[in-house]
């Protein structure tokens, strides 16, 4: 099982400019070894009888794509702020 201490985790932030308030590198170190060490628990087991888990397809709850009646592009455009050579004119952002 790994172990992480708050040297090696005040060492990684420091490394990565992450900033740690007080005592923050050992409150990680122990929060972090609780993970391993539950990890290491889910992977000791035997799993070798167990079947694969598979999810039932679930029906798409969406509609289908049908075309439908369709505008032309003045109809499209006809409630649009302000649109020219056949689009929509929007305001520039960059």
């Amino acid at each position: 099982m790994p172990t992480f201490n708050a040297d090696a985790i005040a060492r990684l932030a420091d490394l990565t400019k992450i900033g740690l308030a007080e005592g923050g590198a050992e409150a990680l170190a122990a929060e972090l070894s609780g993970i391993a060490a539950g990890w290491d628990a889910v992977a000791g087991e035997n799993v070798d009888d167990t079947p694969p888990w598979t999810q039932p397809l679930q029906p798409n709850p969406w509609r289908g794509d049908k075309v439908g009646a369709m505008f032309s592009q003045e109809e499209a455009a006809a409630h649009s702020g302000k649109s020219g050579d056949d689009m929509f004119l929007v305001p520039e952002i960059l």
